[in-house]
């Protein structure tokens, strides 16, 4: 029964009681005219209400046993609730406080009546429970905060939420009833999930690839710094986008879009790559050569939420695999080529020295001579085109001299534009650093290019060459060549030409490829590998009816500049038997032996010959111990089925460690010839040579002047 139904009740009873007795008592002024009948059917009236007020008497007594027992169990509810519950007035004393919340506090209830609660808010938190209760007391509904709750007595504080109501009591003031709810552990959660955040978030930005995470929608929810970097989006900026358009792909040869791998992840479920070479467009416009693949996100239940892509910039890989495949593919090229050439500079040795003594035998003014010196001239022609055949052979390696490549390049250009309608713009610094280069093989170089630019343009142009001291550092934002960190000296020949196809651009370095009708195709080649050999690289950028642009990067040299004035005083045309000195010549070639003997014996020289190294220490031993050393050494570096100038200057070392040896040879297969003195030569002559050269070395090496 409910205390509002009970109170009706007694009214009623109260009521009635009192009609009863006034009317009792105007009967009983005068009991004589009451009738026997009146007086029992009033005393039944009496009995009846008394029964009456006995059965209500009853119902209250329940009602106030039940009022009671509601009381107790509201005071239980409020007392042991889960939470703490205060009533606190605008000042922010406590009016009342169930058990939880003296619990919470440390302090037993009656102590805490009457006092501050801002007293267990922590300091730092004083700003933050003033704003909220003057939010509540302004009538704000649905007001919470979060602060840290002290508990003096164990010393110790918790994260609590407040909620609070605006209510009034039972005197019509206005009060604030809060629940204190403990969330220590759920902030100890929350600041797990921050520190996982935190370190996945850590995990992404220190892998080196793109990380884009997507939901089901295919909309991107999470960026790397390094997805960042390659797609040119930044999280802001990407969140909520369609993945294509942050993840914009095309095809790396028909420019068409692609279609990335992350809707296929979305269709089948499954795991999926680029299955093609695909090119990435950064918002900017920077394309970069990439690798990706795309797995699917599930959660708990097993549900799919999403897709995670992670993909790499393998640009520089790519250019370092294209590279190795050319080098590859070029290989048996450069076996073969070294081998013709081997064979083609020893029979040009024997050409050019026989006409070198036919010219030294007549006079300039005769027929004689200017038909010899035609012959010489297509012979030196002939060399031109052995020394290319020996680029591709391993024997092609320079022969490196620290160098200043500004009056190179202005030499070597002038001379290829030379008569045409092409005219060439220098931008080269004073201070561009020195390089260590072969500077015949730089040349070579040079000249091949000028000479494409002047072929791309056969009416009239501009060619503008740059040079400039770069630093290659290591990996970062941009596109950089291949090559290690260090300093370099790029140089770059840019045309007005036709330009080149993107079809045709991959194959310009490739032997024998060339879409001239008179092109040989190993002007290129030919460059590609010198700058090669001298651990540099040469890069290519074209399009048709702007131009070409070829970049060279060479690695600067700490060295000095060396003096490139000739040391090697008089007339080449020195008279025959001018000289003096015995000269021992290995090589194993008859025809060879015969015109070098005839060209120092010309010159004044006392020759002896051997056939290989044994019999050259033999004969050297033997001079030695007679009395008669040689002066010079003549070794052939490569003599079939027999002992070569390598080892046998190691030999001659042992006899005499002054021997003055001088190293030649029409092909090589390491790198002697490069740097001769490591290995004990004093000088080199490459073959074909004639006997101008023969003599300028020989003189060099017996007075002692270093190359």
């Amino acid at each position: 029964m409910e205390p509002k139904d009970n109170h009706l009740k007694l009214e009623k009873a109260r009521a009635l009681r009192k009609r009863a007795e006034e009317k009792l008592w105007r009967k009983m002024e005068d009991p004589g005219e009451l009738s026997v009948e009146e007086i029992q059917r009033l005393v039944h009236e009496l009995r009846v209400y008394q029964i009456e007020l006995e059965m209500q008497n009853e119902e209250l007594r329940t009602a106030q046993i039940q009022l009671e027992e509601s009381r107790n169990r509201y005071s239980n509810l409020y007392d042991f609730a889960p939470v703490g519950y205060f009533t606190l007035d605008q000042s922010g004393f406590i009016l009342e406080v169930n058990l939880k919340g003296a619990s919470q506090l440390g302090v037993e209830k009656r102590f805490l009546i009457k006092t501050p609660f801002p007293k267990y808010v922590a300091t730092e938190d004083q700003d933050t429970f003033y704003l909220y209760c003057r939010r509540v007391f302004a009538g704000e509904p649905g007001q919470t905060c979060e602060v840290k709750i002290l508990n003096p007595p164990k010393g110790i504080q918790f994260y609590a939420q407040l909620e609070g109501l605006l209510v009034k009591d039972p005197a019509g003031q206005e009060v604030c009833r809060i629940t204190v709810m403990d969330i220590t552990e759920r902030k100890r959660v929350e600041q797990a999930l921050i520190a996982e955040k935190e370190r996945l978030a850590a995990t992404l930005r220190s892998i080196g690839d793109g990380v884009i995470v997507a939901d089901a929608g295919g909309r991107v929810v999470l960026i790397n710094n390094v997805a960042e970097r390659l797609t040119g989006w930044t999280q802001e900026a990407a969140m909520g986008e369609p993945l294509p358009e942050v993840f914009y792909i095309v095809h790396d040869k028909t420019r068409q879009r692609l279609k990335g791998p992350v809707e296929k992840v979305l269709k089948t479920g499954d795991m999926a790559n680029l299955a093609d070479p695909a090119l990435l467009v950064a918002k900017d416009g920077t394309e970069r050569v990439i690798s990706s693949n795309c797995t699917p996100l599930y959660d708990k239940q097993g549900h799919r939420i999403g897709t995670v892509l992670v993909f790499r910039d393998i640009t520089e890989k790519q250019k370092i695999e294209e590279e190795r495949l050319r080098a590859s593919k070029l290989e048996s090229i450069g076996t073969l080529a070294g081998g013709i050439a081997h064979d083609f500079n020893n029979i040009l040795t024997i050409i050019m020295g026989h006409l070198s003594l036919a010219m030294a035998c007549v006079s300039p003014e005769e027929e004689i001579f200017k038909r010899l010196a035609v012959a010489k001239k297509a012979s030196l022609r002939a060399k031109d085109l052995a020394q290319q055949l020996l680029t591709f052979s391993r024997g092609g390696a320079p022969i490196k001299k620290t160098t200043s490549l500004t009056e190179l390049i202005k030499e070597s250009a002038a001379f290829a534009l030379k008569g045409s309608n092409v005219r060439c713009e220098f931008f080269l610094p004073e201070d561009l650093w020195p390089v260590e280069v072969d500077a015949v093989q730089m040349n070579q170089v040079i000249h091949n290019l000028v000479l494409n630019a002047q072929q791309a343009m056969p009416e009239e142009g501009v060619l503008k060459i740059r040079g400039e001291n770069i630093e290659i550092a290591a990996k970062g934002s941009s596109p950089r060549p291949p090559l290690p960190e260090g300093k370099y000296i790029k140089i770059s020949l840019e045309d007005q030409g036709v330009g080149i196809s993107q079809e045709h651009l991959p194959k310009i370095f490739d032997p024998y490829f060339t879409t001239k009708e008179k092109g040989t195709g190993l002007g290129l080649a030919t460059t590609y590998f010198i700058i090669k050999r001298h651990e540099g690289y040469i890069d290519v950028e074209s399009a048709l009816g702007v131009g070409t642009t070829f970049h060279i990067y060479l690695p600067a040299s700490q060295k000095q500049l060396l003096s490139e004035k000739d040391p090697v005083e008089g007339d080449s045309n020195t008279p025959p038997g001018a000289y003096e000195g015995r000269i021992l010549v290995m090589d194993d070639e008859e025809a060879i032996r015969s015109m070098l003997g005839q060209m120092l014996n010309y010159m004044g020289y006392k020759v002896e010959f051997a056939t290989n190294g044994e019999e050259a220490t033999h004969l050297y031993r033997r001079a030695q111990e007679a009395g008669h050393p040689f002066d010079v050494v003549i070794l052939d570096l490569i003599v079939p089925g027999g002992m070569g100038g390598r080892k046998t200057i190691q030999k001659l070392r042992e006899i005499d460690p002054r021997v003055k040896a001088i190293v030649s040879s029409g092909y090589s297969n390491d790198l002697v010839l490069a740097d001769f003195r490591r290995y004990g030569f004093q000088g080199v002559v490459a073959k074909p040579y004639g006997i101008e050269g023969l003599r300028k070395i020989l003189s060099k090496v017996i007075k002692g002047i270093r190359e």
